[in-house]
């Protein structure tokens, strides 16, 4: 039976506690910061912008992972990945952590990082083949077990929405609907280190807004004439 990823819905929120409480016992212990974010998933992830996903087997969730909004707002946090017992080692955490990359890619998102101990080391493997890297940790990290912070970077700095600079910003909360035609411009910088691709994204005016511009230009002019003519 396939695993599907699907998106947070308000009667997940239970499965989301349960799940991440369970594995923090088995490995850890819950902090108070755990529990705080835990408790009310929506207000402090959802409602700020944020993501959960779940992964579904059947008609049962087995596993769930969150992109949580930070200081920076196009940085987000990988967290509170958790998958039950039966279930782990199965390749759950690499769907759930490559279905994050993908959305955060699609998003505009400059970067994610996570926190981690380096005892996990089956996860700390895993997100250094999805190209995280290691980085130095804040001496006041928000969680008392992390020994480890890391990052993935991704290869375009400048995102465009709709030809608005500020669209992220002021609409935090992603969506995941189906692209709409645009240009991508690939402009090569040169640097003296290293030279990296960024991509601007130009969306294009619908069709039905191109119609409609045509006609009322033709209509100008041809009133334009007619007044000319007339006069």
């Amino acid at each position: 039976m396939e695993v599907n990823i699907i998106n947070f819905k308000n009667e997940y929120e239970k499965h989301f506690y349960d799940l991440n409480i369970e594995w923090l016992n088995n490995f850890f212990e819950v902090e108070e910061y755990d529990h705080k974010i835990l408790s009310n998933a929506k207000k402090y992830i959802i409602d700020k912008g944020g993501k959960i996903f779940f992964a579904v087997l059947g008609d049962k969730i087995i596993a769930t992972v969150a992109l949580m909004p930070t200081e920076n707002e196009l940085t987000y946090e990988l967290t509170k990945m958790a998958v039950k017992p039966k279930y782990r080692n199965k390749g759950i955490g690499k769907k759930l952590l490559n279905k994050c990359i993908e959305f955060s890619n699609y998003n505009g998102y400059e970067s994610i990082i996570l926190y981690s101990n380096k005892k996990l080391k089956n996860a700390i493997h895993l997100y250094k083949l999805f190209g995280f890297e290691e980085i130095k940790m804040e001496i006041k990290s928000p969680y008392s077990r992390a020994n480890i912070k890391m990052i993935k970077k991704f290869n375009y700095t400048l995102p465009f929405r709709a030809l608005n600079t500020h669209a992220i910003a002021k609409n935090p909360k992603p969506t995941e609907t189906k692209p709409q035609p645009a240009i991508s411009l690939y402009l090569n910088t040169p640097s003296a280190i290293k030279t990296t691709p960024k991509k601007i994204i130009i969306k294009v005016a619908q069709p039905n807004t191109v119609f409609l511009f045509i006609i009322f230009f033709v209509f100008s002019l041809l009133s334009l004439f007619s007044l000319l003519f007339l006069s």
